[in-house]
């Protein structure tokens, strides 16, 4: 067993390095504008259930994963992992937001099993509708922090994540972490959401040229009562490129987006921060 630590190690740390190597080309001496100039995306007019957003379609999916490797773990001077461990000790520690996040997620459980608790006090339902989420994932990790914060501090069995960034889902991994690489731009690359009770997604959507076809996949991979906690910006029809933002939400877009998929939505937050910058959040439960 130990051997196999030991190879397994070393093949990430292969992986890495060349990795970092390859995104160091993307970067080239342009700063990243072979991925991120506006010029090389088709700009087009989404027809949704909520009217026409502008979406900004990169040429290829490799042209996509490159502008997300441009918002990335990746730093000027990274060449193995051993460099990336600044970052990484910065990266895990839990930010204010994330306590807010983790709050209102305990809380809207809380609510919701309130409810429920009556419903089975007056037999209309059995206990098997109570919500006691004990695994999950989040998508979009960059860095594992929320991963371990509830698999060793809030006690859950059961933690990993999905991530664009092959750099990211390999030094996750070479951390000791369950982290896994996916392109949800991808409408063929398979998920695996089966026996998670929790799936957690902060300024995801927003990075995808066809959110929709994201959240049918999404409704398609889970179980009943699973539930998602959903944040997004909103800018309208004027996606940031410069960030890898490729879709322009609307105010309630989010809602009704996961309403029309079959979820049920159990709480929403809007919110403009100090910066101006104005998000919704939602928890959304499969049903």
């Amino acid at each position: 067993m130990e051997n196999k630590t030991l190879i397994n190690a070393e093949l990430l740390e292969e992986q890495i390095a060349s990795e970092l190597k390859s995104i160091s080309k993307i970067k080239g001496e342009d700063n990243w504008n072979s991925v991120r100039n506006s010029e090389l995306f088709v700009k087009k007019v989404a027809k949704t259930i909520t009217g026409d957003r502008i979406s900004m379609w990169p040429q290829t999916l490799e042209h996509a994963k490159g502008l997300q490797y441009s918002r990335g773990a990746y730093k000027d001077n990274n060449k193995v992992s051993e460099d990336m461990m600044p970052q990484f000790k910065e990266g895990m520690k839990l930010t204010s937001l994330d306590q807010v996040r983790i709050h209102e997620l305990d809380v809207v459980v809380d609510g919701y099993n309130r409810i429920v608790n009556d419903l089975i006090k007056s037999g209309t339902l059995t206990e098997d509708a109570l919500l006691v989420p004990k695994t999950m994932c989040e998508i979009g990790f960059r860095w594992p922090r929320l991963i371990h914060e509830y698999t060793e501090n809030k006690e859950y069995s059961n933690g990993f994540g999905y991530d664009i960034s092959k750099i990211n889902s390999d030094f996750g991994k070479l951390m000791g972490y369950d982290t896994r690489f996916h392109d949800l731009n991808d409408e063929n690359m398979p998920i695996d959401l089966t026996n998670t009770d929790v799936v957690l997604m902060y300024h995801v959507l927003e990075h995808l040229y066809n959110p929709f076809q994201a959240i049918m996949k999404l409704k398609q991979s889970v179980k009943k009562n699973t539930l998602l906690h959903i944040e997004i910006p909103i800018e309208r029809d004027n996606p940031q490129v410069r960030y890898g933002h490729l879709f322009g939400f609307h105010e309630n877009d989010l809602n009704k987006y996961f309403t029309a998929a079959g979820f049920k939505i159990i709480s929403e937050t809007k919110k403009r921060s100090v910066g101006g910058l104005y998000t919704e959040r939602i928890v959304a439960i499969s049903i």
